[in-house]
């Protein structure tokens, strides 16, 4: 019998635009097997996700195969079935986990109604047993409680449950393929560590084969069998995992390498003059969360407790942690974007007060936020867009200083002046968060909190970011809050660092110490959950 689950064959797809076709994949070969695990890496635009929709037949309107190219399934020319065959394939024979949980599942049905309905669909079950099935997948897949979760709608549950919940549909039929299309993308490191064991162990248990589509190198060598590196539609390299974490071949795959951020290649300097710009003391953020419609009943949630810190002039400040640690509640606390119930925030050794600090902290201290795309006026142009603080803030005395100065900041993060006129959804992820970095020094502030500024983009494109915030610090002597789960960022960017746990940083210190010599059992957990090269 034939190993191979998949064989693709000169695939190559074109996109047509205004009757012109544009080149998108480029004679791609390449095959998965039984129990073997191919991780498919990259940048971003580099073809992954084309790759794995054209196997499941679910490419954009406009884009074109050609006919010379092959994906054959169990010998099967997926390229030559019908919609109807291709319905039946779907889910019950390849199954895909979708980058984004959130916006995957139904809003408006149950995570267990969702779950039932790829078994109603793809097997013979009676309504009994497909619901012991959804509890059975959902304990399987590491849920705490599968009944309560079953009952829960979507956006009530945690990323990582979401995405547990999301492996758990695909697996719902017992497919023979999984593609896991950047599964732990936004996941803390300890919940990024669980779904990669889950997924292993489900593939070693069921002998299926995986196609895992990443851009971060530590992962893929974790979980892969075979790597294929894509670059602009095409295959760079395609080898084993041990030839290629061992033996780079490519000027591409080098560069790959070359674009880790590590401990290694941090280039500050350790001479530069600080003083005290932040100082947290004794912070409590307290949200009330009323356990019924109908009841009087509430409960008080910690979010921020007792949290202490301070942040000098010209450094960069690392807040670590799980999802739901606190980290961003804390940032939110400082901007005065939600009530900080008890403590002492100072700035400039001024104390800002909660009701005076959304006035006129805006020109002091900004914010890069997590997604760029949502935090962009989807109808407004970039120039619109970078001076719509300043205008709000009054920073500028004239129109054409504020003309100059969005221009000054769009050369600073390497964008040219004709962006100004582009709208955001023009422009890749790494040149729209450049945006959002171009937005914020606008305002000219002391203090900026860059909350996960780097965790949807590739290697080659955060390094590239990292790079930026570095030089702009240097030439601008502007302070960092850095929130972050990825250890590899802080251990290249940050000078201090603060890990929290359950709304309490409970342990902080220089970066050397904390990463290198950690003392808390949270800390030393938070590590040992990094994936290495």
């Amino acid at each position: 019998m034939d190993k191979k689950l998949l064989e693709i064959k000169q695939l190559a797809i074109d996109f047509v635009h205004a009757h012109k076709r544009v080149p998108a994949i480029d004679k791609l070969n390449l095959s998965i097997n039984h129990g073997e695990t191919l991780a498919l890496v990259g940048s971003s635009g580099s073809g992954k996700t084309l790759t794995a929709l054209s196997i499941l037949q679910l490419l954009p309107h406009n884009a074109c195969i050609h006919t010379e190219s092959q994906i054959l399934w169990k010998g099967k020319d997926l390229l030559n079935q019908t919609r109807m065959d291709m319905q039946k394939i779907r889910g019950k024979e390849i199954s895909m986990i979708f980058q984004e949980a959130s916006t995957a599942f139904n809003p408006v049905m149950t995570i267990g109604e969702q779950i039932e309905s790829m078994l109603k669909r793809h097997t013979t079950l009676n309504k009994e047993l497909r619901q012991m099935r959804v509890l059975d997948l959902l304990d399987k897949v590491g849920i705490v409680d599968p009944q309560h979760s079953a009952r829960s709608y979507p956006h009530t549950l945690s990323g990582g449950m979401r995405q547990r919940a999301m492996i758990a549909m695909a697996l719902a039929p017992e497919p023979d393929l999984l593609i896991a299309d950047e599964p732990t993308t936004a996941l803390d490191v300890t919940l990024q560590a669980q779904i990669l064991k889950l997924l292993i162990d489900i593939q070693k248990q069921q002998n299926i084969g995986l196609l895992f589509i990443t851009h971060d190198l530590a992962i893929a060598k974790q979980v892969a069998h075979r790597v294929a590196v894509m670059s602009e539609g095409r295959m760079l390299a395609y080898e084993t995992s041990d030839i290629f974490f061992n033996h780079q071949h490519h000027a591409y795959t080098k560069a790959l390498f070359d674009a880790l951020p590590t401990w290694e290649k941090r280039t500050y300097k350790n001479n530069v003059h600080r003083e005290n710009l932040l100082s947290v003391k004794n912070m409590n953020v307290n949200f009330t969360i009323k356990k019924s419609l109908f009841k009087k009943k509430r409960k008080i949630l910690n979010a921020v407790n007792n949290v202490s810190f301070s942040i000098d002039t010209c450094q960069t400040f690392a807040l670590v942690g799980e999802s739901g640690s606190g980290k961003t509640t804390l940032a939110k606390g400082i901007l005065g974007l939600v009530r900080v119930n008890a403590g002492e925030i100072q700035l400039n050794r001024k104390i800002l007060t909660y009701p005076t600090r959304q006035r006129w902290l805006g020109k002091d201290i900004q914010i890069i936020f997590q997604d760029p795309v949502t935090s962009m006026n989807p109808h407004m142009r970039v120039s619109e867009i970078l001076s719509e603080g300043a205008k709000a803030q009054r920073t500028f005395s004239s129109e054409r200083i504020r003309e100059q100065m969005v221009d000054k900041m769009l050369h600073q993060v390497g964008l040219s002046e004709d962006c100004k006129q582009r709208y955001p959804h023009e422009f890749s992820g790494g040149q729209r968060q450049r945006i959002c970095i171009a937005r914020a020094l606008l305002m000219q502030p002391r203090l900026l909190i860059c909350d996960e500024p780097t965790s949807a983009l590739d290697m080659v494109t955060q390094m590239e970011i990292l790079n930026l915030l570095k030089s702009l610090q240097e030439s601008l002597g502007i302070s960092y809050l850095l929130i972050t789960h990825n250890m590899s960022v802080v251990s290249y960017l940050a000078h201090k660092i603060a890990v929290m746990y359950h709304g309490e940083i409970v342990e902080q210190g220089n970066v050397s110490d904390v990463l290198f010599s950690p003392q808390h059992t949270y800390t030393k957990k938070l590590l040992s959950a990094v994936p290495i090269i």
